[in-house]
């Protein structure tokens, strides 16, 4: 896959809660999520992972891609079993 020229991140999973807390009812649960064969020849960042403390992300693996021209670092947090692989990322020259 691969996209127009993107100013943005190319890959974006962020827990999005409205309000101050989650219920114990309403928990989206984001996890199990594989992506491979990413393309990007230029980016703000490769990929940003966002969870919560009580919300974290599971188990997402991204391989076999490559992000030439990346402005920013990555961005993780709160995320449970992450695994990159196969993944060049190169800066601006």
């Amino acid at each position: 896959m691969r996209p127009p020229e993107f100013p943005g991140r190319w890959f974006d999973v962020t827990a999005y809660r409205s309000g101050e807390t989650w219920t114990e009812a309403f928990r989206a649960a984001i996890r199990n999520v594989r992506v491979s064969g990413l393309r990007s020849d230029r980016t703000r960042s490769a990929y940003l992972l966002r969870g919560y403390p009580e919300q974290p992300l599971r188990d997402i693996a991204i391989r076999d891609s490559s992000f030439a021209r990346v402005l920013r670092a990555d961005v993780v947090s709160d995320v449970e079993g992450l695994s990159v692989t196969g993944v060049i990322v190169g800066e601006t020259p």
